[in-house]
C-alpha cells in the first residue's frame, strides 16, 4: 500500500477551500526523523510565511473551519490556531518552532494531494530602471452584466452600450495607461505571464518585511 508524510501547516489548511476529507483517510502521528531530507530544510524561509497566515487567520472568526480531515481532531478551526500563532511572534529558532507546534502525519491509504506553485518575482512599487512592466488592479470600468441567455459576461459600457472589456493585446499595449491601476512594476513581460498564469506570486524582497503577496 502506498504510504505517504504530509505536515499539516498553516499553509496546506488556509491555501485551500475547506473541504470534509474523507473519513477513511488512515492518519497516524510520527516523528520528525521520518521526513526524509528534514535536516536539510530552510526552516527560517517559513516563518514569514506563516505569520503571514496568522495574520489572515486573526482576520476570521474563531469557529471558522478551515477543512482537514476529522482523522485530526485540532487545526481545523481558526481559534485552534490561536496560541500558535501567539508562539511565532516571539520564536526565535524556526526549527523549534515548527517541531514544537506542528505534528508530521502518515497516511496509511492511498490519497489524492494537489499542489499549488507560487513563483517568487522581483517587483518594485514605483516604476524605475529595469522595472518597466506594469501590474494593474481591477480596472473601475470593468463590470458582470447578465447576457441575454441568462449567462454572467464581463464587459464595460460605451456609450450606453455593453462591450467587451480589452483583450490582452489591447492591455498589454496599453489601453489601461494613465488610470493609476499600476499596483507594482516587474522587471519583464515573461515574469507578468507567469503571475498571471498562476494567480498570484511573492515579492521576495517584500517577505521579509511581512508584506503581502501581489
Amino acid at each position: 500500500m502506498k504510504k505517504l508524510l504530509t505536515l499539516l501547516t498553516l499553509g496546506v489548511l488556509c491555501g485551500c477551500t475547506p473541504q470534509e476529507a474523507p473519513s477513511s483517510l488512515s492518519l497516524s502521528p510520527v516523528g520528525y526523523d521520518s521526513l526524509a531530507g528534514w535536516g536539510q530544510e530552510d526552516f527560517a524561509s517559513l516563518m514569514p510565511l506563516l505569520r503571514e497566515e496568522c495574520h489572515r487567520l486573526a482576520q476570521l472568526p474563531p469557529e471558522t473551519l478551515l477543512g482537514g480531515s476529522d482523522a485530526i481532531t485540532y487545526g481545523r478551526h481558526a481559534a485552534d490556531w490561536s496560541n500558535a500563532c501567539t508562539a511565532l511572534a516571539t520564536a526565535t529558532d524556526a526549527r523549534t518552532y515548527l517541531e514544537t507546534w506542528f505534528q508530521p502525519y502518515e497516511t496509511g491509504t492511498e490519497a489524492f494531494y494537489t499542489g499549488y506553485f507560487e513563483p517568487q518575482i522581483p517587483a518594485s512599487l514605483t516604476r524605475g530602471g529595469e522595472y518597466q512592466t506594469p501590474v494593474y488592479g481591477r480596472p473601475h470600468d470593468l463590470v458582470r452584466a447578465k447576457a441575454t441567455n441568462g449567462q454572467m459576461v464581463s464587459g464595460r459600457w460605451v456609450n450606453g452600450q455593453f462591450a467587451p472589456y480589452y483583450d490582452r493585446a489591447a492591455i498589454d499595449g496599453g489601453a489601461l495607461e494613465g488610470q493609476g491601476l499600476e499596483i507594482a512594476w516587474l522587471k519583464n513581460p515573461i515574469d507578468l505571464s507567469f503571475l498571471q498564469i498562476q494567480g498570484s506570486a511573492a515579492d521576495p524582497a517584500r517577505w521579509r518585511t511581512g508584506a503581502r503577496k501581489l
